[in-house]
């Protein structure tokens, strides 16, 4: 028999659930839409990756700010304020009829999410702490999360033909309605906020300026080479990167504390997912591309093609990886990027005749499968014992790591496609541009096989469980904050801050 409170924190999950689900899907949802997009506004060729960029720095530039923001304001507080920027945000990316202004409702999207999402974390690491119940939290939270990206696909597909792709940023508008109510009558109410520290704002700002100059350094070097340009903009966040640090060493309270980075376990899942997302998010382009352009299909065809993505990361997350995150998470990833590197084998035999039932379909059900049974582990781990005062920083930076891996993946990755495509072409006078796209797709794809590898690497030498296999909850209290196994069954458990 479920008990009113058990249902309460279902309801709870189900709500920050989907709050992370409307961060999710924006990820990708212009994805599809983009050649629409470009066409209807003017998109230059190089400005286009900077609509799906754009949202992902900001959102990760902003997201260490975000999490102390919620951690000081109340989780609470930062998740329905977060909820309703976010609609504004999205209202203005869809009614754009300019390049500069969907930029900058982009921008805001971004930095809406990096508020929004540290807190629905938080919200559900709080509600379930630890035990068989907080596994599956976590795979439901994770599977919502992954699918989230992968469905915005679909839905920016079908959206674009069947209506507008305007409708691909409008559609999230009922669900940000429905999670900023739903958290508003079941969340308990928090005590005063409290004032964010001058050096965390500043902090945050120095990440935000560095990691655009990064990214911005990264896409000139693909295009035009190590210009004045590009080295000026990698100089000026390197320099950014390097001031941050001396802030931070100075803060009571700083953006990354001690505390949370320091246990190996968590280093490991940062590490395995920015390997991971690096190497793969940038397919999730490129296979549009290749959908739309060498095989023809339409945005709604593109857009149903990934469906069997969606649902195989849904099952990856759920039911292959959520009863087991807690107790066998490096045995997980390692399947996982098993199953991540023979999807992107079988795409490296791709061609302009290629089927899309013998070789993408398997492709995208062990990519899918593949991705799902990483991100549970990683994301259970990232935020595991951690107290309540930094549950929503610790939420932060793993969703910062996210951002950052998912929009350099996407720059970097791209970019090769382009240097490959455009040097097969030099070589192949005679040869399509089927050809050429199919060169630069197989070129960007030897990267992301090298990142994966690394990713294994690294989950065999720092990760570990977070719980032995006896589900039997400890005596201590679940805000504690132990996660002495997460780094490594020796290690002595540390008191983290109440």
């Amino acid at each position: 028999m479920v008990t009113q409170p058990d249902r309460r924190r279902w309801a709870i999950l189900a709500f920050a659930t989907l709050g992370q689900f409307v961060v999710a899907i924006d990820v990708t949802v212009a994805n599809v839409a983009l050649p629409s997009i470009q066409a209807d506004i003017g998109l230059s060729d190089p400005a286009r990756q900077w609509v799906i960029a754009a949202y992902s720095l900001a959102f990760a530039g902003a997201l260490l700010s975000g999490g102390r923001l919620a951690d000081t304001a109340g989780h609470r507080r930062t998740f329905i304020a977060g909820l309703v920027s976010f609609g504004l945000a999205s209202i203005v990316a869809g009614s754009a009829q300019e390049p500069v202004l969907l930029l900058v409702g982009r921008v805001w999207q971004g930095l809406s999410g990096a508020v929004l999402a540290p807190s629905a974390l938080a919200i559900v690491s709080a509600t379930f702490p630890r035990g068989r119940d907080r596994a599956r939290a976590m795979g439901i939270y994770s599977s919502v999360a992954a699918s989230g990206l992968a469905l915005g696909l679909v839905v920016g597909g079908l959206l674009t033909q069947l209506l507008t792709w305007r409708w691909a940023f409008w559609f999230v508008l009922p669900f940000v309605a429905v999670a900023a109510v739903g958290g508003a009558a079941l969340l308990p109410r928090e005590a005063h906020a409290v004032r964010v520290p001058r050096r965390d704002l500043v902090g945050g700002s120095l990440l935000l300026a560095g990691l655009a100059a990064l990214a911005l350094g990264v896409a000139r070097s693909q295009s035009d080479g190590l210009d004045t340009t590009a080295v000026t903009l990698l100089t000026a966040g390197v320099v950014s990167i390097v001031a941050l640090v001396v802030v931070e060493r100075r803060a009571s309270a700083p953006l990354l504390p001690p505390a949370v980075v320091a246990q190996p376990a968590r280093v490991g899942a940062y590490l395995v997912t920015t390997c991971v997302l690096m190497g793969l998010f940038g397919l999730f382009i490129l296979a549009t591309f290749y959908l739309q352009e060498v095989k023809g299909y339409s945005p709604v065809a593109t857009g149903l093609a990934f469906i069997p993505l969606v649902a195989s990361m849904a099952l990856g997350a759920m039911a292959l990886s959520g009863r087991f995150a807690n107790t066998h998470p490096r045995l997980l990833i390692l399947a996982g990027l098993a199953l991540a590197v023979a999807a992107v084998m079988i795409m490296r035999g791709l061609d302009p005749t290629s089927s899309y039932v013998t070789v993408l379909l398997p492709a995208e059900i062990l990519l899918g499968l593949g991705l799902g049974t990483v991100l549970v582990p990683c994301t259970n781990i990232s935020t595991y014992g951690v107290g309540p005062r930094q549950a929503a920083g610790a939420s932060a930076i793993y969703a910062a790591v996210q951002q950052v891996s998912a929009a350099i993946g996407t720059i970097v990755l791209n970019g090769m496609a382009a240097v490959g495509a455009a040097s097969w072409a030099a070589d192949h006078p005679d040869a399509g541009p089927s050809e050429s796209t199919i060169a630069g797709l197989v070129d960007a794809l030897g990267l992301t096989v090298g990142l994966l590898v690394l990713a294994a690497v690294v989950a065999v030498v720092f990760i570990r469980p977070t719980e032995p296999p006896d589900p039997t909850p400890p005596s201590r209290s679940p805000d504690s904050g132990a996660l002495a196994v997460a780094a490594h069954p020796t290690s002595r458990t540390s008191r983290e801050e109440p």
